[in-house]
């Protein structure tokens, strides 16, 4: 069982409205970055292979079930730095967009060396079809 320590709730939940999925920006706190937690996600998690990406979720907590947080890895396989950072922004834009797929779950996006042949739309809906795989 992961500890619900190592991702802090992103949103108040006493408050009656919540913005997190009307608000179109991606908060930092949205973002996970410590290790432990990505080693957690790791271990524990449950994971879907689309044709550009590897989606590894660990659902959230019975009272944060609203809440949720996303990493997004590139490996050297992928390229560059600047190819690496221009997946992870493109990776970061899906999940913004589309928060409310990812309702209730911390998600990792973990890139395919296949991303570097695909366009924004096709990565899009891969990530989504993918996403879906999760809810069947």
């Amino acid at each position: 069982m992961i500890s619900a320590a190592l991702f802090p709730p992103v949103t108040d939940m006493n408050d009656p409205i919540d913005n997190t999925f009307t608000d179109q920006r991606l908060p930092r706190r949205m973002i996970i970055r410590r290790k432990d937690a990505f080693e957690a996600m790791f271990q524990n998690g449950r994971r879907r292979n689309g044709r550009f990406v590897q989606l590894i979720i660990v659902p959230q907590p019975g009272e944060h079930s609203s809440a949720m947080m996303a990493a997004f890895v590139c490996g050297k396989r992928i390229g560059n730095a600047v190819h690496r950072n221009l997946y992870k922004r493109r990776m970061r834009e899906i999940f913004r967009k589309n928060k409310f797929y990812f309702r209730g779950w911390n998600v990792l996006f973990v890139a395919f060396p296949a991303i570097r042949n695909a366009k924004f739309t096709e990565l899009e809906k891969d990530v989504l079809r993918t996403a879906e795989e999760f809810r069947s």
